[in-house]
């Protein structure tokens, strides 16, 4: 029996397991903690449980990796060389080096390689997208977001490779091209060895993008702002309505002065759906399918790339130049 692997039982890692097994899928559980294994049997009892990826491979269909960051490349890899397919939650890599290492193996192996980039799955970005795609405000010029809240830091990264990548990623989604240059502003507050609060900006030239992210503001933001030259839109992914389209625009009066015509938003209807369990179906469709996911390796790269920039622009208090990685493109 082939199965799909899920490599850690974390706290992301649990959501995984619930929404495969609601799927009905044959599993095979990976984790180094045995109690934790222990307790995921529980919940999927026909499942094959391990402490060792390899234990499993030969039984695998495809394989979900949920744990921290720094081990995304081994485990990636080990699933990669035995061909089998990789959903590696975000970010692909910390370091550049190790995600381009991981598309060049995933590409000569003929392997899917997909991103877990969960928030291209939400209904709403969805909603936003097809508007976009039929130009409701024009063509995007300017996006604002935030990744916010009073959490703990993570051991495994900072706020901007953990948080702000995912929006970095629908920056590069919804401008069509990935940014050129970056400039940041760190803090590391809590002195735990990365930031927790981080202030990025991109040009997209001529686009611009500004993320904002960090632990220690009370309120919970997850929200973007698209502006474009016909308009606007919010997308608010904890608002009941998460889409307003602002179709209010600059027009030049008689005089040749600048009027501002402000209109009162729509709010498109946006269907339920989890985005996680959008996401893994997905995957296993570009599984049985064998077709390069939207969200592939390459584009887990990207914003990796993104935020290695930014970060040595925090360092170094300059922009720096954001490297263009893919199978055609430059690469570290």
């Amino acid at each position: 029996m082939k199965r799909v692997l899920l490599v850690g039982l974390g706290r992301f890692g649990a959501n995984h397991l619930r929404v495969l097994t609601e799927l009905e899928v044959p599993l095979g559980i990976v984790d180094v903690d045995e109690r934790a294994l222990e307790k995921a049997l529980e919940i999927a009892p026909g499942a094959r449980a391990a402490t060792d990826v390899t234990d499993l491979l030969p039984e695998a269909m495809a394989a979900s990796i949920v744990v921290p960051a720094h081990l995304h490349r081994r485990l990636a890899e080990t699933c990669l060389e035995a061909k089998v397919p990789v959903l590696c939650e975000k970010p692909l890599a910390p370091a550049l080096a190790d995600a381009v290492a991981l598309c060049e193996l995933a590409d000569r192996a003929s392997c899917v390689l997909q991103t877990g980039f969960i928030f291209r799955y939400h209904p709403a970005t969805r909603i936003l997208c097809r508007l976009l795609g039929q130009g409701a405000i024009g063509t995007p010029l300017a996006i604002q977001a935030k990744f916010t809240g009073f959490k703990r830091p993570r051991t495994d990264g900072g706020c901007a490779l953990n948080d702000a990548v995912h929006f970095i990623d629908l920056a590069n989604t919804i401008l069509g091209a990935p940014a050129r240059s970056a400039q940041a502003t760190t803090r590391d507050w809590l002195a735990s060895g990365h930031d927790d609060v981080a202030f990025l900006t991109f040009d997209h030239a001529p686009g611009i993008v500004h993320i904002e992210a960090g632990y220690h503001t009370p309120e919970r933001a997850r929200r973007m702002l698209v502006v474009g030259d016909e308009g606007s839109m919010i997308c608010d992914y904890d608002a009941a309505e998460p889409i307003q389209v602002f179709r209010q625009a600059h027009r030049k009066g008689a005089d040749g002065l600048w009027m501002a015509e402000q209109v009162a938003p729509e709010r498109p209807p946006v269907e339920a759906g989890e985005p996680l369990r959008l996401e893994i179906e997905d995957f296993l469709a570009n599984v049985r399918e064998r077709r390069r996911p939207e969200a592939d390796g390459w584009a887990g790269a990207q914003a990796t790339a993104a935020v290695e920039a930014a970060l040595q622009s925090a360092r170094e208090g300059k922009s720096i130049p954001v490297p263009r990685v893919g199978p055609n493109g430059a690469s570290p």
